[in-house]
């Protein structure tokens, strides 16, 4: 038979149901609803709202609305995130294989039992401990070397005239996006010590927004 047949692998467009439609388009405004709660109970809870430099607020908002926008419209800079992606699984898949290779199976290599359930082989000093280390010995070269200074000073020349924080507090914000809330702080290790107790709950909480 002549005429336009569907492609094999083409999908039947399934109708939406009116409910499931309303409650897609429900969505941004519960995120939006949902973000303003969040900022409106860190106020409620503050102990100087006095305090609050609202530059710092009103900035970090429009600028996550803007990388938002960035990420989801911009297919350079999508590219970009995964490729910083891919750099940090090749670190810990790097280190996953370090560490099965001289611990064995207590490392994560192949087990030479049947695991009964699972994760319950994963042991701490063996299989978590080993990236810390590595994260650690990676801003001491980093920081000899003069890399981490730079890095540092970078995101200190942009965001603190965006948002008025420093170097050390904003790349410890960005690397949350790729490692873990232990490993994002060894990375700025040398610059602990001089941190406000403010940059340190903000990076704390950035740490435990990424979980």
């Amino acid at each position: 038979m002549l005429g336009w047949h569907p492609h094999p692998t083409a999908r039947p467009r399934v109708p939406v149901s009116p409910a499931r439609a309303s409650q897609a388009d429900s969505l941004p405004v519960q995120a939006i609803a949902g973000y303003g709660a969040l900022l409106a109970l860190a106020w409620a809870i503050s102990e100087d709202r006095r305090a609050i430099r609202w530059r710092t607020v009103l900035a970090g908002v429009a600028l996550q609305g803007a990388l938002a926008l960035l990420l989801i419209g911009f297919a350079p800079a999508q590219r970009a995130v995964l490729l910083l992606n891919h750099a940090a699984d090749a670190l810990q898949t790097a280190t996953d294989a370090g560490t099965a290779f001289l611990f064995g199976y207590l490392g994560g290599g192949a087990l030479p039992f049947p695991e009964l359930a699972p994760g319950s082989s994963v042991i701490l000093a063996f299989k978590i401990l080993p990236l810390v280390l590595v994260i650690s010995a990676l801003s001491a070269l980093l920081f000899h070397w003069g890399v981490l200074q730079r890095l540092t000073a970078a995101f200190a020349s942009v965001l603190r005239r965006a948002m008025g924080i420093d170097g050390p507090l904003a790349l410890a914000a960005a690397v949350h996006i790729f490692v873990g809330m232990i490993e994002a702080p060894l990375l700025i290790r040398p610059y602990l010590t001089g941190m406000s107790r403010g940059e340190m709950f903000a990076m704390m909480s950035c740490g435990m927004a990424g979980q």
